[in-house]
């Protein structure tokens, strides 16, 4: 697994596809329990055909695009406050995924 942080308060996730559907899957118990699983689980389930990104928002302020091989998060917000608030956010659910998938894969 690759992490790339980027100044544009953005974060991508690298790796191969049966990881990213792990993560895909750790991503969703963090933000609401795995309730948002279910949106987006055919995509998942088809996850090795898919090259363009498919973008799903979780809530109002976070929005992931994701493919076959990588995620990425960026914030669902205008201006570069907000962007900077949701992205920390995001920070600490992406860190307790991060540990999630470590210790379950």
């Amino acid at each position: 697994m690759n992490y790339d942080f980027s100044t544009a308060h953005q974060i991508r996730i690298r790796g191969k596809s049966v990881e990213i559907k792990k993560w895909l899957k750790e991503l969703c118990d963090v933000f609401d329990k795995g309730a948002s699983y279910s949106q987006i689980q055919d995509e998942v389930n088809n996850l090795e055909n898919i090259v363009e990104p498919v973008q799903y928002t979780f809530g109002v302020y976070h929005r992931i695009y994701f493919n076959r091989d990588s995620i990425l998060y960026v914030p669902n917000v205008s201006g570069d406050d907000a962007k900077k608030f949701h992205f920390e956010v995001f920070k600490k659910l992406f860190d307790k995924a991060k540990n999630n998938f470590e210790k379950n894969y």
